[in-house]
């Protein structure tokens, strides 16, 4: 059986304790932030709201915020972002797949869904990926 990061959890890792989900630190109500969203701070990730300065924001699914970022405009699903201001320097997928993991939308699964999909999820070959998911959705 796997173990899946707790979404309720603020430190899903705690091996990791400069990692937390936003969602979980985030209090302001203007602040929209997706599921599975990930902030990295070494001088305390529970702070984002402290650490990083955001305007009526809205952070993606899957997306990465860096450390001390201003976050002044929309984060898109699975970007990974960082500065100030904030800039989308990567993505962490094509759009093809960020399109199918949102369809997917495999954290509102159950565990046994999840560890049926962990060998499609964790594949090196996205061709086969993106296969496997659309014959899911």
């Amino acid at each position: 059986m796997i173990n899946r990061p707790n979404p309720n959890e603020v430190f899903p890792n705690p091996n990791l304790p400069r990692l937390c989900f936003i969602k979980n630190v985030v209090k302001n109500p203007r602040i929209i932030i997706g599921d599975y969203t990930y902030y990295d701070d070494v001088d305390g990730a529970d702070q984002f709201e402290k650490h990083v300065t955001h305007f009526y924001d809205f952070i993606g699914d899957g997306a990465i915020i860096g450390t001390n970022s201003v976050v002044a405009k929309d984060i898109p699903p699975y970007a990974i972002a960082v500065g100030n201001p904030c800039q989308v320097i990567r993505k962490r997928f094509d759009d093809e797949l960020i399109e199918l993991l949102l369809k997917l939308r495999w954290w509102d699964k159950s565990i046994e869904e999840i560890e049926s999909l962990m060998p499609i999820l964790s594949c090196g070959d996205l061709k086969k990926v993106k296969m496997e998911i659309k014959a899911r959705i």
